[in-house]
């Protein structure tokens, strides 16, 4: 993950904190995920979607801005 260095703007971008997204997520068009968010296996975030934390659970469908569980999937 990056960002921008608000006192130098000719920097492109300067490393900031992890994302760790585990495996089989699937994550939607458009859906943005902040620093320091760690999605655990089999989350699926909603097209558009920003996820500003964690949610502890894995195999969930979250969505919206910020981004809910709206749902627990089956496994």
């Amino acid at each position: 993950s990056g960002n921008h260095d608000l006192n130098d703007f000719s920097k492109e971008s300067v490393p900031c904190d992890s994302i760790d997204i585990g495996a089989n997520c699937w994550l939607g068009a458009n859906s943005v995920i902040l620093p320091r968010v760690k999605l655990l296996p089999g989350t699926i975030v909603g097209a558009g979607s920003v996820v500003t934390r964690g949610f502890g659970i894995g195999n969930i469908v979250a969505a919206g801005n910020p981004a809910i569980i709206v749902r627990r999937r089956s496994e």
